[in-house]
């Protein structure tokens, strides 16, 4: 089945298949390794803040 093909042209064929599978299990793993960035929560955030350190910067007002 091979015999009409030359030895460089199977060779050739081999290595671009075997590259194009390789970059294509690449990119696979790399868009599934990518997580969903937690959106914060603002109003969580606003109240734990550590605004006893601020009074130096800002007025605030009590």
């Amino acid at each position: 089945m091979f015999e009409t093909l030359g030895l460089d042209s199977l060779i050739l064929g081999t290595s671009v298949c075997v590259g194009l599978i390789g970059l294509g299990a690449a990119s696979y793993m790399s868009f599934r390794a990518r997580q969903a960035e937690a959106v914060p929560d603002v109003g969580k955030s606003v109240e734990s803040a550590p605004y006893h350190r601020l009074h130096n910067i800002l007025p605030i007002e009590r």
